[in-house]
């Protein structure tokens, strides 16, 4: 299933504690998101959840929202998109964020990595904004986290494909069509 964003397993923490982080990312080709993972190690309990908001920090779509236990060591956790899942446009930049109640979940990240990520302290874990406020408090470059997308590339399924038609009466009373699939 094809990714984007960062699916590497960095060893750096950083906690939450009701602050968004975000990784920016681009599929490489149109289709519908599934999941979003994020690589976390779970000190304690606490609610966590996912979302996408696209180039102009403008809200797409939630995940799922999971209330996590102690993990001992740093674990991937998938949050599932419900339907009807947002669909992607090849190369656009989409933002991939996580956000969490506690300081006893660490996200991993790694500081010498090829992206950036941003992060905005916000008052109350709760609803997800529409949009994202101008303005970050903060943004690194040359820092990644360990979160990614999946998503179902389109098929094409859906849209009819260019054809011709042609009706040729053959000497025989018979008619015969020829079906041209060719672009």
């Amino acid at each position: 299933m094809p990714t984007f964003g960062d699916t590497n397993e960095y060893g750096a923490a950083v906690a939450p504690n009701n602050n968004m982080f975000a990784i920016k990312g681009s599929p490489d080709s149109n289709g519908t998101a599934n999941s979003i993972f994020a690589y976390i190690r779970i000190d304690d309990s606490g609610d966590f959840k996912c979302a996408l908001y696209d180039e102009n920090l403008d809200f797409i779509a939630s995940t799922e929202e999971k209330s996590l236990s102690y993990s001992a060591e740093s674990v991937w956790v998938e949050f599932e998109f419900s339907e009807p899942k947002p669909s992607l446009t090849s190369g656009s930049d989409y933002y991939i964020i996580t956000w969490c109640n506690t300081s006893d979940t660490k996200m991993r990240y790694a500081t010498d990595a090829w992206g950036e990520y941003i992060y905005t302290e916000i008052e109350t874990y709760g609803t997800w904004p529409e949009s994202i406020p101008y303005g970050w408090d903060s943004t690194y470059e040359d820092f990644s986290l360990s979160t990614y997308c999946t998503y179902t590339e389109s098929t094409g399924e859906g849209t009819l494909p260019r054809t011709g038609f042609h009706i040729n009466k053959g000497g025989s009373g018979r008619n015969l069509v020829f079906i041209n699939k060719n672009k």
